[in-house]
């Protein structure tokens, strides 16, 4: 079964790194992806990604609109397109 934990990030980053860190330590199944979505000023969320994307899990995107409903639309975004192909 494919999983998704959508990631809304404002201005967090050693939340994010936390929140990535025990995500990694948990040994979720190999079917799981993570769409991690900066809004507002970027703050460092996309070299935190960078640390835990080699297994193709983690993606960064970033919304300008300092709104958490904007970084959720485009996190299912983006489940929706991995849905469908």
């Amino acid at each position: 079964m494919k999983t998704t934990i959508i990631v809304p990030t404002y201005r967090r980053p050693a939340f994010l790194d936390l929140l990535l860190v025990n995500l990694e330590q948990t040994g979720l199944p190999g079917d799981v992806t993570i769409p991690v979505v900066e809004n507002g000023a970027p703050c460092g969320a996309e070299a935190i990604c960078r640390k835990f994307s080699t297994g193709g899990g983690v993606r960064y995107s970033y919304s300008a609109p300092a709104r958490k409903s904007a970084a959720l639309n485009r996190a299912s975004a983006w489940k929706s397109a991995d849905s469908s192909a």
